[in-house]
C-alpha cells in the first residue's frame, strides 16, 4: 500500500461487536500508520500506541467515561484493556464506537488481522486510478470503494458565504470611515468656534 503511487498514507480496520458493562457497541482495531487515520479529535489527542483508545461522543455519554479513564471491554470474546486518550467526531453507529490499536487484539488473538484497508490519497491523485493500481497489485479478489468526503459539494455554498462576508466587511469599513470623517469635521468646527470665543489651547487640550 505504501509503495503504490498516489497513496499518502494507509491504515487497516477490524470491526467487532463488543460489550462493556453489559452494553453493546462497535469496537474497531486499527493497524498500520496511526497518523493516516486523521480523525477530528475534539478533546484529548489522537490514537498513537497500543494500550490507548479514542471513542465517539455517543460512547462517552452512553457508558459515562471520560478522557483519561481506563476501561476493560470484550472485543467479541477477547478481553482488552485500554486508556481513553481522546474522543473524536463520528456519526457512524450514533458515535458509539471505540477505536484501539490492533496490537492489543493480537496480544490475545495472534491471528487477528484487518479485513478492511483504507488509504488517503496524495494531493492531485485520481481516486479511480489509484484504486485500479491497488487492485492490480493486491489481486483480482480485492474490491475498492471510493469514500467521497463531499467537500466539492459544499464549495458553491462556501463561495457564497465568503462573498457575503466580504460585502459585510466592506460595508462596515465604509460606515466606519464615514463616521470618522463626520466626527473629525464636527470636532474641527467646534474647536474653531471655541478658539473664536477665547478658549486657550490648554483648555482645548484638557477638554
Amino acid at each position: 500500500l505504501a509503495d503504490t503511487p498516489g497513496v499518502a498514507g494507509w491504515f487497516g480496520d477490524l470491526a467487532r461487536r463488543s460489550t462493556y458493562r453489559d452494553g453493546a457497541f462497535l469496537s474497531v482495531a486499527t493497524g498500520g500508520l496511526p497518523g493516516a487515520a486523521d480523525y477530528q479529535i475534539a478533546e484529548g489527542r489522537p490514537l498513537r500506541s497500543p494500550g490507548e483508545a479514542i471513542v465517539g461522543y455517543g460512547f462517552m455519554k452512553r457508558v459515562d467515561v471520560s478522557v483519561g479513564d481506563r476501561i476493560e471491554f470484550l472485543a467479541g470474546t477477547s478481553p482488552i484493556s485500554v486508556e481513553v486518550v481522546g474522543w473524536y467526531r463520528d456519526t457512524e453507529d450514533s458515535g458509539e464506537i471505540l477505536r484501539y490499536r490492533i496490537e492489543d487484539l493480537i496480544a490475545v488473538e495472534p491471528d487477528a488481522a484487518p479485513d478492511v484497508y483504507r488509504v488517503s490519497l496524495a494531493r492531485g491523485s485520481d481516486a479511480a486510478t489509484v484504486g485500479e493500481e491497488l487492485v492490480r497489485r493486491v489481486g483480482p479478489a480485492a474490491r475498492t470503494e471510493v469514500l467521497d468526503t463531499g467537500q466539492a459539494d459544499i464549495e458553491p455554498l462556501m463561495f457564497g458565504l465568503r462573498l457575503i462576508a466580504a460585502v459585510l466587511f466592506l460595508t462596515a469599513g465604509v460606515n466606519l470611515l464615514s463616521t470618522l470623517l463626520t466626527s473629525s469635521r464636527e470636532t474641527a468646527r467646534r474647536t474653531g468656534v471655541e478658539l473664536a470665543i477665547g478658549f486657550t489651547p490648554r483648555q482645548l487640550i484638557g477638554q
